[in-house]
This record gives C-alpha cells, structure tokens and sequence, in this order.
C-alpha cells in the first residue's frame, strides 16, 4: 500500500482520499474501506464527502487484496476548524490576502479580513476554471482568519482561490509545485 496512513482536513471542506498500491506482478488490485465515517462514500479506490461541521478525529481501515494477498493499514483522518486569528481588532474592509507560502507543496495558507458577519465561500478553480475544491462555506464574525489548504491529491499547476460574499468577491492565484 503506497497510500498515506494520515491525512488532515477541515470542517465544512471536501474530503478526498485516493488509495494507491503496487503489485508486483501486475495483478488486478481491489480497494475495500471498512469502518470509516457516514459522511464519507467509498468508489473503487476513492472515498470522499464533506466533512460536517461536527466532524471530529476519526479514522478507516483501507484493505487491498489482488484475491489471493491482502494488506491493510489504518488511516487516521485529523479534522481541523477553520482557525481564527483575531476578532479583537475588527478590519476596516474586506480583503483576501495573497496566500502563503505561493508557490506551495503541499498546504499554503489564506487570509480573509471580514469588516462584519458574513455568509462566505471560498473556493478553489484549476486553470481551466473548474471548481477543485470548496474550502468553507458558511457564516463567520468580522475578525481575521487563516484558512489552510491542503492540496495533497491535485497535481502541480496553477490554481486560484476566490473569496465570495454577498458584499465582496476577489480571486487570487497560487502555484502548487510537488
């Protein structure tokens, strides 16, 4: 099994996991996710959903077998809130800093200044404008936010992450070099 044993993610976020292996002899190989949460749905050798926001830690079990062979590992799902960096000091306007680190391997982080209570989305496209991943999307207070990205399963290339809310829209763009 090549695939990790951990992986983190963020309330209110998409989750994607895509199990891998090598046999060496080229046999077929199949995927079984035993014990894994509700949100999640398993499909040939992904399991995906979105994390609900009264997600907690969890973990599953993932089985490869070719039908003779099995092996096994336990994944450990690390779940996160949206980490707020300050509501003491309220912005004066909107803004969508330009993420850090860029370029990035593989989790950057965003920065979202909110001058009141907002419904917010942020979202991330892939070059040709197709919506990767939603990152959050829900209400937050007016204060200073850091949202991090963690961008283990796409491939390297040119993405950009739009902040949308009924009073501000802005995209910036970002480069994910594995």
């Amino acid at each position: 099994i090549t695939s990790s044993d951990t992986i983190s993610t963020r309330k209110n976020e998409e989750f994607i996991y895509t199990a891998s292996a090598i046999d060496l002899n080229g046999n077929e190989l199949f995927y079984i996710f035993n014990n894994y949460p509700s949100w999640l749905s398993a499909t040939d050798s992904i399991l995906t959903g979105n994390v609900p926001s009264t997600a907690s830690d969890t973990s599953f079990t993932l089985l490869v077998s070719d039908g003779e062979l099995k092996d096994s590992i336990k994944v450990i799902i690390t779940v996160y809130e949206p980490s707020l960096v300050s509501t003491l000091t309220i912005p004066s306007h909107f803004q969508l800093s330009e993420n850090y680190p860029n370029p990035f391997n593989p989790t950057t982080n965003i920065k979202i200044e909110l001058p009141l209570k907002t419904n917010l989305e942020l979202i991330i496209y892939d070059i040709n404008g197709k919506l990767v991943q939603e990152l959050y999307n829900g209400q937050l207070n007016a204060g200073v936010y850091i949202l991090t990205w963690n961008a283990t399963n796409f491939p390297s290339g040119i993405y950009f992450i739009r902040c949308k809310s009924n009073r501000f829209n802005h995209v910036v763009k970002c480069t994910l070099l594995k």
